[in-house]
């Protein structure tokens, strides 16, 4: 249907003849394709140089143009494509596709299918080997307002996207389990990571603590297509740990493009029931800021089902008196207000977090507001430290959404190349 000339061009031309599709619509469809008085479905038309016209009864979309190409094709190892992915993966390709009996899908794009014999033969470049591939990024849940997943790929091993297990296979990728694996820089060269992460930031202050975090990353394939991955056990142990709900603020720096960028972090611990708040004292529990800088480096890892995320955070918890005047003005309003909830006040109303302030000589505007019910759990492993993993449901105040994140932080010394040590 792309690139196709509308039937008058071809009419001339003398050279074709121009093809017609009825395709049915419900009325949602019907209503996204007409838009505004009509205007969408002339827009379309124009743009693939198609000649589209709407019937009502019934229902249906009429498409006449020329080099409308089509073909079937068999999924590999009989394995169907759920039926939510057509359109995400049909917007990305550029090509029409729907399913078209078990095991095969239909495909009618004329560059998608002409240009399929070119990669399939063609030669793969040096940053990439031939059996990696680069995959749309598919979302199975929604993101924070501030994760922007338009046009975003992942690299994968090409038989291992659509395997059924997500564990590593040493014998393909030399046994990253073990640390036999080789980290590689952007410019193709052997790196250590040690070295990689902590290139670009500060030596800390005498009063300041470090930290390394590690996260997964946000960008992953959903688990109907990376394989079924089970941890019962993971999460029996979170639902036994103790939690708290906290109010969370996050600035981050404008200023400052040559050095790790800072931040400001505010956490207050919050009741998490009516009756636990009239029966304590109704004020907010101690709160705490801290000031600092953060400097993230992610790893991509293609033969493992998720990419991960290396964070150094360098912070100072202030006193009370070193605060930025505008987050104590803040708390203070938002005490009152929480005060006000347990003596059941109609006319209270909820403060709203500032948006940008100066402190320091260092202009911070507000990255993340959120209510976060967080988990904290710790790993006795023996002759070793304990490590602290975290896990928090997150709900963002600003975009209300959702997400849940599981990190685990580091803040004392260790080997790094030892696998049985737990890095710092």
């Amino acid at each position: 249907m792309y690139g196709a000339h509308v039937p008058a061009t071809t009419r001339k031309a003398d050279c074709a003849v121009a093809i017609m599709e009825a395709f049915p619509l419900n009325p949602p469809e019907a209503f996204l394709l007409l838009g505004k008085d009509g205007m969408a479905l002339r827009s379309l038309g124009i743009q693939f140089r198609l000649s589209m016209k709407y019937v009502q009864n019934p229902q249906s979309l009429i498409v006449e143009g020329k080099a409308i190409v089509e073909d079937v094709f068999e999924l590999p190892e009989n394995k169907p494509i759920g039926s939510h992915l057509f359109q995400p993966i049909s917007r990305l390709s550029g090509a029409y596709l729907t399913s078209f009996g078990e095991s095969k899908v239909f495909l009618s794009s004329g560059n998608a299918v002409s240009g399929l014999d070119v990669f399939s033969v063609g030669s793969s470049s040096v940053a990439f080997p031939h059996d990696y591939a680069l995959y749309p990024f598919l979302s199975p849940r929604s993101l924070s307002w501030t994760v922007s997943a338009s046009g975003v790929f992942r690299m994968r091993r090409v038989e291992d996207w659509l395997g059924n297990g997500v564990s590593e296979d040493l014998r393909q990728t030399g046994g990253l389990l073990k640390g036999g694996g080789r980290i590689m820089s952007l410019q193709l060269k052997e790196s250590d990571l040690r070295q990689s992460l902590l290139a670009d930031i500060l030596p800390p202050a005498s009063n300041s603590s470090r930290a390394v975090i590690a996260s997964s990353c946000p960008f992953d394939l959903p688990a109907k297509l990376a394989g079924e991955y089970c941890s019962t056990g993971a999460i029996a142990r979170t639902m036994e740990a103790s939690h708290q709900v906290l109010h969370r603020l996050i600035y981050r720096s404008v200023n400052g493009v040559d050095d790790a960028p800072k931040i400001i972090k505010v956490e207050v611990v919050l009741p998490r029931t009516v009756e636990e708040s009239l029966a304590t004292d109704p004020a907010l529990g101690r709160p705490r800021c801290w000031v600092g800088q953060r400097l993230d480096l992610d790893v991509l890892m293609p033969d493992r089902p998720a990419d991960i995320r290396f964070s150094v955070l360098d912070s100072i918890d202030l006193a009370p008196g070193q605060w930025p005047v505008v987050l104590e003005e803040y708390l203070s309003t938002l005490r009152a207000f929480q005060n006000s909830l347990s003596y059941q006040d109609p006319d209270a109303s909820q403060p709203e977090a500032p948006l940008s302030f100066r402190y320091q000589d260092v202009n911070y505007v507000l990255q993340s507001n959120s209510s976060v019910r967080q988990n904290i759990e710790r790993t006795d492993t023996a002759g070793s430290p304990s490590v602290k993993v975290v896990t928090e449901s997150s709900l963002d105040l600003e975009g209300n959404h959702k997400s849940a994140s599981c990190e685990v932080r580091h803040s004392f010394s260790c080997s790094w190349t030892d696998p049985d040590e737990v890095s710092r």
